[in-house]
């Protein structure tokens, strides 16, 4: 799946025990038309009403949270703001699940700009961008452990390893 600001459209490509499913979901204006195969190997095609500001994203992936910081990188510090992502659903059927998270602009004294995320099932998390608007880490709770995305820059994944690159 690829995706960039709020996507127009997105494809989710899935194994499941009974088969493999693949949708595309594309949204013109207020209307998202979902259509492909489910998990278990039957075509599907429904369509959705969507605001526009609602961002498209995936069922346990990380890419809704990726995309609102194009939403958030304009909030002041100390400011809150909800944030909708409408996350697609594959399985035995396919569906769009909108879940609306609560974010504060956190004060922060660098460069980053901080975010603290209220989603709605489950501990608070970490957004941070950078000073241009990207996503430079992406941090929450689970299981008692931290989960922690970080961005790695290009050319550092090889740093200071013998034979880098090669």
């Amino acid at each position: 799946m690829t995706a960039h600001g709020n996507p127009q459209r997105l494809v989710l490509r899935s194994d499941g025990a009974a088969g493999r499913g693949e949708i595309t979901v594309q949204r013109q204006g207020r209307t998202v038309t979902v259509e492909g195969t489910t998990l278990a190997g039957w075509p599907v095609q429904k369509t959705f009403e969507l605001d526009s500001t609602v961002i498209l994203g995936v069922n346990h992936m990380v890419v809704g949270t990726v995309l609102m910081a194009a939403q958030l990188a304009a909030l002041a510090p100390g400011a809150t703001q909800e944030v909708t992502v409408a996350e697609l659903l594959l399985g035995s059927t396919v569906e769009l699940e909108p879940k609306t998270t609560n974010v504060i602009r956190v004060k922060s004294a660098g460069v980053e700009m901080d975010f603290a995320l209220q989603q709605p099932r489950g501990p608070p998390a970490r957004l941070r961008l950078d000073a241009q608007g990207h996503v430079s880490t992406f941090e929450f709770d689970a299981f008692g452990s931290v989960v922690r995305y970080a961005r790695v820059e290009t050319g550092s994944i090889h740093a200071g390893r013998p034979n880098a690159g090669e």
